[in-house]
C-alpha cells in the first residue's frame, strides 16, 4: 500500500489556557470552528490555522514565522496543510488550581471525567 494512500484518522489538539483576544491581528491566520465541547464550558473556543494566511503556495512563509520560513525548503508544504487540518487549537479553557484539596473548574471536569470511565471506583 503507497504511503498517501493510507486512510488516516488523525485528531490532533493543542490545549490552552491561554485567553484568546478577538481583534488580534497577529492571529488573522486562525479561523474559528465548531467542536464537540468536552469541557462544558462556553468560553472555550476552537481553531484551525489556514496555511494559505501564513504560507501561500509557490512562496516562503510569512515572515512572523521565522522558524518556519527558515526551514520552508525542508518542508513539504502540501504534508504541512495535511497536518493543520487535522490540527485544532482550543484556547480559553479552565486554569488548573494546583489545589487537589480545594478542585478548581479544571480538576472538576477531569475528575467527573474519570469517574465516567469508572477511575477510582472499586469495581
Amino acid at each position: 500500500m503507497e504511503r498517501n494512500s493510507r486512510v488516516k484518522n488523525i485528531d490532533c489538539r493543542l490545549c490552552l489556557a491561554w485567553e484568546y483576544i478577538e481583534d488580534s491581528q497577529e492571529l488573522d491566520f486562525l479561523e474559528e470552528v465548531d467542536c464537540y465541547n468536552l469541557y462544558e464550558d462556553n468560553n472555550v473556543k476552537y481553531f484551525k490555522i489556514n496555511i494559505d494566511k501564513i504560507w501561500k503556495s509557490g512562496e516562503l512563509p510569512i515572515p512572523t514565522w521565522k522558524r518556519l520560513r527558515s526551514q520552508a525548503k525542508n518542508i513539504n508544504r502540501e504534508e504541512f496543510a495535511s497536518f493543520l487540518n487535522n490540527l485544532i487549537i482550543e484556547v480559553n479553557l479552565p486554569k488548573a488550581s494546583n489545589d487537589i484539596s480545594n478542585p478548581g473548574k479544571l480538576e472538576r471536569l477531569v475528575i467527573s471525567k474519570l469517574k465516567k470511565v469508572w477511575c477510582g471506583q472499586i469495581p
